[in-house]
């Protein structure tokens, strides 16, 4: 048993450097763990810089004791450039001085990346996935560019991409109702204990999936359209009632249309849209509904061939998704963002990046 005065104990219980792109959203959190390791209670109380969020600032521990803090970034940053960031946190003992303990996050803050365009092919029955890793829009083999698999590979397996735990963009699929993610990033399926699985979200006949970051925290969650009517997840996996996941609609419903998801203003949260035989409506002011083209937003004239495929990214690195198409091995990418096809001069055109029967799109 321990005698003496309160002692304060603390402990870093991840890493302490974490990194963010310029703006935001932040999705980031250091963990930390405090423990009274004297024979006396004591008070503590933690401090910090105004861009660092504590998730508790004060309490008391009885000896043996533990409580946990959590630093996450605040929006503050959102206007800090690319560099480095400190923050030290101050967490003291009130009762007797004992151990005060400085603890240092270290935040480092990088430009917002472009999207990568990429392939999902099914090769004797396994998926394997081409990323233009190079960024020049052509493929230059695996120790270039990335291969990555097998993952996925069944008949009507669709491709997913999305960062699933806030740490950047991996790989998943969806079949017919069921969902499998890479949750470890190691883009190869290891089984629902490593990686995440979930059942019975859709499955019905002509449900699409879709995924996005419905609440712009940086986290990217799985949903539903359905012949105009949008399911989006709140985060569990589970469809529920329209109260506690959020229900959008009616935005398509045609037998041609095909749902795509973008953050078309550049707020940090994913809207829904559809693309209809070359035509796009994005709905723009984020409300879940066509409010016509004067309030959201209609482009014409983008595509529109038989076995054209839309794609959207952020083409340019400016934290806006823009629109493009996939055809046969062809990318025209609406680079300027205007929504009208500008030629390869000004928009971005990328000639052979895949091109075989079966070949789908994917973006990174």
């Amino acid at each position: 048993m321990e005698t003496g005065p309160g002692n304060l104990f603390v402990a870093a219980e991840n890493q302490t450097t974490v990194m963010e792109f310029e703006g935001g959203p932040f999705s980031s959190t250091v963990k930390f763990v405090l423990k009274n390791i004297g024979g006396e209670s004591l008070s503590w109380a933690a401090s910090t810089q105004r861009w660092v969020k504590l998730s508790l600032a004060s309490g008391d521990l009885k000896s043996g004791e533990t409580a946990r803090v959590s630093a996450s970034i605040d929006t503050l940053a959102a206007s800090f450039y690319p560099g480095t960031y400190y923050a030290s946190i101050l967490f003291q003992n009130l009762t007797n001085v004992q151990k005060n303990i400085s603890m240092r996050v270290t935040l480092v803050i990088t430009p917002p990346s472009a999207s990568t365009i990429g392939i999902f092919r099914k090769e004797a029955g396994l998926g394997v996935w081409y990323v233009d890793n190079s960024g020049n829009g052509g493929w230059d083999g695996c120790n270039t560019d990335g291969c990555h698999g097998p993952f996925g590979g069944l008949p009507g397996d669709i491709p997913l991409v999305g960062s699933w735990d806030g740490d950047g963009n991996k790989i998943g699929i969806y079949r017919q109702g069921n969902w499998y993610l890479d949750f470890n990033g190691n883009s190869t399926w290891d089984n629902c204990d490593v990686d995440f699985c979930i059942e019975g979200f859709g499955g019905s006949p002509g449900d699409v999936p879709v995924v996005g970051d419905w609440t712009g925290e940086g986290i990217t969650q799985i949903g539903l359209y359905r012949n105009g009517s949008w399911v989006l997840d709140n985060g569990n996996g589970i469809i529920e009632a329209c109260g506690v996941d959020t229900c959008l609609g009616p935005f398509g419903g045609t037998p041609e249309d095909v749902p795509v998801v973008g953050d078309w203003t550049g707020d940090g949260a994913s809207k829904i849209g559809i693309y209809r035989n070359g035509q796009w409506f994005l709905d723009w002011n984020g409300n879940g509904k066509w409010d016509g083209c004067q309030v959201d937003r209609c482009l014409d004239g983008f595509g529109g061939l038989p076995g054209d495929i839309p794609v959207v990214g952020d083409w340019a690195g400016s934290r806006i998704s823009r629109i493009g198409f996939y055809r046969n091995g062809s990318w025209y990418l609406d680079y300027n963002g205007n929504g009208v096809w500008d030629g390869c001069e000004t928009d971005r055109c990328y000639p052979a990046f895949g091109g075989m029967v079966g070949d789908l799109p994917v973006i990174f």
